[in-house]
């Protein structure tokens, strides 16, 4: 009985130091994630740049009169971890672009919520939602179609502008540089987005 307890408690303290040892790695690694997406941040020429960190790393600021936000979301039961870069915007309607993928259903979208399909014969790899055909044939013919042919690969990427924001997401890796190239080319993406349908902050 004394040796159950002793193992008990080992056991538990084992359990203790594993735990402490995951959050100071975790908060070690927001750490660097956070001093880097600042960095870029400052080179892309942000204002008012401010930061919180830990479970949720993110970087907001203000860039050419938008108010924007990058942030890392930590990886889930079924989903991998991800950059997500947002732009507040006055969106003229809802737009979402994914990538269509191999399969019985080529990941295609649920339809009870949000903006129905609209077919693009000319974009065929995406699946395009959105409310206005027009608002999207205009994206899909500006710069922005090849940008988002490059960017939005994985089944969890995205595109998507609804309400007052304009924002992509893609899965990202461990690599603090490959981190920051994702995000400057996501902030990239979505200015040319902003110019192509002429969006106000």
């Amino acid at each position: 009985m004394q040796l159950s307890r002793i193992q008990a408690i080992w056991f538990l303290v084992a359990i203790g130091v594993f735990v402490v040892i995951v959050l100071l790695y975790q908060a070690n690694r927001s750490k660097q994630i956070r001093e880097r997406l600042e960095m870029l941040a400052r080179e892309m020429g942000w204002s008012e740049v401010g930061s919180s960190s830990f479970w949720v790393v993110a970087v907001r600021g203000m860039w050419n009169g938008y108010n924007v936000r990058i942030r890392r979301l930590a990886r889930q039961k079924y989903t991998p971890e991800r950059i997500a870069t947002n732009i507040r915007v006055q969106a003229p309607a809802r737009i979402v672009v994914t990538r269509r993928q191999r399969g019985i259903f080529a990941g295609r979208p649920m339809l009870l919520f949000g903006p129905p399909l609209v077919e693009l014969p000319l974009y065929s790899q995406f699946w395009i939602r959105a409310d206005e055909i027009t608002l999207a044939e205009r994206l899909m013919k500006s710069s922005a179609a090849g940008m988002l042919d490059r960017i939005l690969l994985s089944r969890f990427d995205l595109l998507r502008m609804n309400n007052d924001n304009l924002i992509v997401i893609r899965t990202t890796a461990a690599d603090l540089d490959q981190i920051a190239r994702l995000a400057r080319e996501e902030l990239e993406l979505l200015r040319t987005v902003i110019e192509a349908l002429s969006l106000r902050p």
